[in-house]
């Protein structure tokens, strides 16, 4: 005798769909807000979006530090849980006093992602050529358009991290508006149910 699943009272539905419309609102309003930052004040955005990640590792390393030293069974294991716990709060630390490595190390990933990206797509497009000519093309033209990336950022560093910056601010701009559509859908569902 195979059991039917049980239906969702139309109460508790309503309630969570209440409950993630104000999420999505609250979300959206949180990404709409960073993107307005990150193009008015690209810069110290930036800076302020590091300091952040630093208080947050800091805060893990501390954490997971004191857990382990709190286990009373402390092995081999718990000493290597240590030493990352340091790594942890010592990196947090540069990050909160010294947030301008940001750009360095933020413009070294990026020069590292369109190289990887540029080499890993002329590979492909010349085993793809054998096979398919358009698609083997098409390849090429993205590595070779990877490699102009790269070859920008390397020569034109800070550019490069406002351009990005923009970018992500526009990405978080499309994720608000798709927040604040799926909140009014949520709402019109919710007036539905009776």
């Amino acid at each position: 005798e195979t059991s039917k699943p049980r239906a969702t009272k139309p109460g508790l539905l309503k309630k969570l769909i209440s409950k993630h419309t104000n999420l999505l609102i609250i979300e959206g309003i949180l990404f709409l807000l960073l993107a307005i930052m990150m193009m008015v004040r690209p810069t110290e955005t930036l800076y302020f979006i590091v300091a952040a990640l630093g208080v947050v590792i800091t805060v893990f390393g501390v954490f997971y530090m004191v857990r382990t030293l709190t286990n009373k069974n402390y092995d081999t294991t718990s000493a290597m849980d240590v030493i990352f716990s340091v790594i942890n709060i010592v990196l947090g630390m540069v990050l909160i006093v010294f947030p301008q490595i940001s750009f360095s190390v933020f413009i070294t990933f990026l020069s590292i992602i369109f190289l990887v990206r540029g080499i890993y797509f002329l590979v492909m497009s010349i085993d793809l050529l054998k096979h398919d000519r358009g698609a083997g093309i098409v390849g090429i033209i993205v590595s070779i358009l990877s490699f102009a990336l790269f070859g920008f950022v390397i020569f034109y560093p800070i550019a490069a991290a406002y351009a990005a910056t923009y970018y992500i601010a526009i990405c978080l701009i499309a994720y608000a508006v798709t927040d604040f559509v799926l909140a009014y859908r949520c709402k019109k569902l919710q007036h539905r149910i009776k």
